[in-house]
């Protein structure tokens, strides 16, 4: 990229300029999967409510298991383009707009796919800004290669690109805590009060996108430290501080509005995270936690935690140490959980990706002129490109099953052509969309909530079951026996009318079953 750089005319942006290419092709392909059917477990808690907004007006969402930035964020796009006349044209009014209709978790339809297609583009439009906030973030620290490299590993991060093509909060927030992150590193280096109001506006408004962010607040504190030390009480804190408190009221403002509701919905998250949740959930998250992050992005891990250490180390480099401190505070409040989703790492991967990248070049540059530096250099490259052809080997495999039809669709299609409409029909969670105006069908979280008298004595012809809700189980046997005995009934009592595997969400093997049960 350096050398292409070089040669170019006003190269020296484009190395960035490709890795932001790289980041969109990444995101874009796969990015409609599903559609009409809105298959994600978690999009229709965001989609629905920003739909709601714009039908309404009503900006209270009265449900605040998230915060509501990223709500607003999607339901101002919708507003946008209602606007500027580039779709609703038969609607009078935005209240005209029909809402998507939500089944079971992991299943539901809409009669306008834009309203997930827009929420899923603003998405990643965040986790392309985020790419190119990890390159002005390493640039300050290293100068403009190191910054390029960063960028790429956050362009190709297995974890990032994953979550980028769904409406779900991770990469928002990622957006938020780098942009937060960046205006620590100025306060480190310059100290205006405008660094500080900006650090402590954007760490606001990633609380006020997902509550995860909260140790980013921890960053501000750090940085201010290293700043005004050994002065320490000064005004331009109390104003970062501030801010951050009017970030967050800006981005969820009925949190100050409807308390009640605001506490129930936070308090119950907490307890959920703490005691668990069926197939997510393990004793030592904080080993859980180094797995995933070695699996999903290879080597990014060693390099961005070396980074940390050897950026410490060095008082040049001690912009680093907000990151740093991030990163282990962010680390020690998701070890402390039982709940396990590998999404909240996604925020860790452009603190990482700088760090990592920093560590890149201060070995490039400690190696120049030494005796064994063609060797040296040479194991360094690999280790460059081991962090990134894993990750991107990943990336292209999940983004072409996501491009292909997914397995529910597929049993969908052989429900409608092979079962007569009015055959009463069960299904569980991640179990094919049926249309209920159509179909006879009941939806319940579990197939195991009941025993097959049960299914019998309700009238059921058909039971649709999925892997991603039955699987869950069978992968801890002695943690979920009691649900792998009620699932172990059901298979024994009914036959199987038909079965489908194929790709779901991305994920490859997933495993659709017909269950006949009269």
């Amino acid at each position: 990229m350096r050398r292409l750089a070089r040669g170019a005319r006003g190269g020296r942006w484009l190395s960035i300029v490709v890795v932001l290419l790289v980041s969109v092709v990444l995101r874009v392909w796969g990015i409609d999967f599903g559609l009409p059917y809105t298959y994600h477990p978690d999009e229709p808690a965001i989609v629905n409510r920003a739909v709601e907004m714009f039908r309404s007006g009503d900006l209270n969402p009265h449900w605040f298991h998230y915060p509501t930035l990223y709500t607003y964020l999607v339901a101002a796009a919708y507003y946008g383009l209602y606007l500027l006349g580039l779709w609703g044209r038969g609607w009078v009014a935005p209240g005209d707009m029909p809402a998507p209709q939500g089944l079971v978790m992991g299943g539901g339809m809409t009669e306008v796919p834009a309203q997930f297609l827009v929420a899923r583009l603003v998405t990643m439009g965040l986790g392309i800004l985020t790419v190119a906030l990890a390159y002005r973030v390493a640039r300050q620290l290293w100068g403009r290669e190191p910054g390029s490299l960063a960028a790429l590993f956050v362009a190709v991060s297995s974890l990032h690109v994953g979550n980028a093509q769904f409406a779900t909060t991770d990469v928002p927030m990622a957006f938020f805590v780098t942009l937060s992150l960046a205006f620590c590193v100025q306060v480190v280096r310059r100290g205006g009060w405008q660094d500080y109001a900006l650090a402590g506006l954007a760490a606001g408004l990633a609380v006020s996108t997902k509550y995860n962010a909260g140790p980013i607040l921890a960053s501000l504190v750090v940085a201010h430290g290293l700043r005004a030390y050994p002065r320490l009480v000064d005004w331009r804190l109390l104003l970062g501080l501030s801010a951050s408190v009017l970030g967050f009221a800006l981005g969820t403002p009925y949190a100050f509005l409807d308390v009640q509701t605001f506490w129930s919905d936070l308090v119950f998250e907490l307890r959920h995270y703490a005691t668990g949740h069926h197939g997510s959930a393990g004793e030592r998250t904080w080993w859980w936690i180094v797995r995933v992050l070695v699996r999903q992005e290879a080597l990014l891990l060693p390099l961005g935690v070396l980074g940390s250490a050897a950026g410490g180390l060095r008082r040049l480099d001690r912009g680093t140490l907000p990151l740093s401190v991030f990163i282990l505070l962010y680390y020690a409040l998701l070890a402390r959980q039982t709940v396990r989703f590998s999404r909240n790492l996604v925020v860790l991967m452009p603190a990482l990706a700088v760090l990592g990248a920093g560590l890149v070049s201060l070995l490039a540059r400690w190696l120049h002129g030494k005796r064994w530096a063609v060797p040296l250099r040479m194991g360094l490259t690999a280790v460059i490109a081991g962090s990134l052809v894993i990750p991107v080997a990943r990336v292209v495999r999940r983004d072409r099953l996501l491009a292909q039809q997914d397995v529910r669709t597929t049993a969908g299609e052989w429900v409608t052509a092979h079962i007569d409409p009015e055959s009463r029909i069960a299904g569980e969670s991640y179990a094919p969309s049926l249309d209920p105006e159509v179909y006879d069908v009941e939806y319940l979280l579990r197939g195991a909530a009941h025993d097959p008298a049960w299914y019998r004595e309700q009238g059921f012809e058909y039971l649709m079951l999925s892997s991603w809700m039955y699987g869950r189980y069978y992968r801890e046997p002695e943690r979920y026996a009691e649900q792998v005995a009620r699932y172990d009934s059901l298979f024994r009592a009914f036959s199987t009318a038909a079965s489908f595997e194929g790709p779901m969400m991305g994920y490859p093997g997933a495993e659709i079953l017909i269950l006949r049960v009269r």
